[in-house]
């Protein structure tokens, strides 16, 4: 935009307001002739022509009218008190038959993409939790090459006699793998957390990506789901015969007895 577009989307705004103001007082109808509405509707057109991709006039012009024509049923609604509520609501009908179709149309074409937008959300979040896996692994990775190291030379280390005190440098190491160990548990909570969250993420991208008629449940999602609730399933269903839950139970205790063989 120009300072010339800056400077006319300002003038359209004033004559607006100015409108709007006019229209509150009493001698508002005394205030606005043709002449204002024909320099408010020429500027709406300029500003809606620059701002939507070269607005068509026709639009244009309907739309700044539907401006005009929407200011005394707005007059009605902040000063019932002797209003014309039947020429309120002619200028209403007036303004939604003469500009409605080219507002339809202005919104049908720039309004915003919802699911686009849901799939940049998705897009960002995917691409955060991946960046802070990818961190925290880092950092585990670390921590447990540093604890291997020190674990592998205190396993390596021969002195006679089981004095820690006469050999701080196994004992300080020692320390440092006491002091490693809470922090690579800590770290491997937290990227077992973040993948999770990560795989929950892609999946919701994914979903959204199909769209609303694609998104039904594939094969591996449903499976996930049962392995998920598998073990929360009873254990003997309850329709089962007396007979039918004998061998059932039989079963289950031959595979354990088969699991717990030495």
């Amino acid at each position: 935009m120009t300072m010339l577009d800056y400077g006319l989307t300002a003038a359209a705004a004033l004559m607006l307001l100015f409108a709007v103001r006019a229209l509150m007082a009493k001698d508002g109808k005394n205030a606005l002739g043709c002449g204002f509405g024909v320099v408010t509707a020429l500027l709406w057109m300029w500003v809606l022509r620059r701002q939507l991709d070269e607005f068509p006039v026709a639009d244009a012009v309907r739309v700044g009218l539907g401006i005009l024509l929407v200011l005394p049923a707005a007059k009605a609604l902040a000063q019932p008190k002797g209003a014309n509520i039947v020429m309120a609501g002619i200028s209403l009908v007036l303004a939604f038959v003469i500009a409605g179709p080219a507002v339809s149309r202005v919104w049908s074409e720039h309004k915003p993409d919802l699911v686009r937008t849901r799939i940049e959300v998705l897009s960002d979040r995917v691409q955060d939790l991946d960046a802070a896996v990818q961190e925290r692994r880092s950092y585990l990775n670390q921590v447990k090459a540093k604890r291997i190291e020190l674990s592998t030379s205190v396993a390596q280390s021969q002195f006679q006699g089981a004095d820690l005190a006469d050999h701080p440098e196994v004992e300080r190491k020692l320390a440092a793998i006491l002091r490693l160990t809470p922090i690579e548990a800590q770290l491997a909570a937290e990227v077992e957390d973040l993948t999770a969250r990560l795989m929950d993420s892609r999946l919701e991208l994914n979903d959204a990506k199909r769209g609303p008629i694609d998104a039904e449940a594939e094969p591996e999602d449903l499976l996930r789901v049962y392995l998920d609730g598998l073990e929360d399933l009873p254990a003997i269903e309850v329709d089962l015969t007396e007979d039918e839950r004998l061998q059932k139970r039989a079963e289950h205790q031959l595979l354990f007895d088969t699991l717990t063989r030495d």
